[in-house]
């Protein structure tokens, strides 16, 4: 068993970039979820209480913003590579 390089079936700076991508949106996605589903229960469990009740907005549309840039960031990495002539 050991580690596997993950950086083995690149051959230059786009593939490079491309597995970067990859592991930042395979990251990125879950912990997005996690915390909308976190400020939801957060909104839901507030009580009354004002400040609760805003830290669960901020978080949803905190997560939100950036669940957006990571779905823009892998079509536009997507974008470029296939205009510099990349599979």
């Amino acid at each position: 068993m050991g580690l596997t390089n993950p950086l083995k079936g690149a051959e230059n700076l786009t593939d490079i970039l491309g597995i970067l991508a990859n592991f930042i949106f395979n990251l990125g996605v879950p912990v997005a979820v996690f915390i909308i589903i976190y400020s939801g229960i957060l909104m839901l469990v507030s009580g009354g209480k004002p400040a609760t009740y805003q830290k669960g907005i901020n978080g949803l549309k905190y997560s939100m913003i950036g669940l957006a840039v990571l779905l823009i960031g892998k079509g536009f990495f997507s974008l470029i590579k296939t205009f510099l002539g990349g599979n």
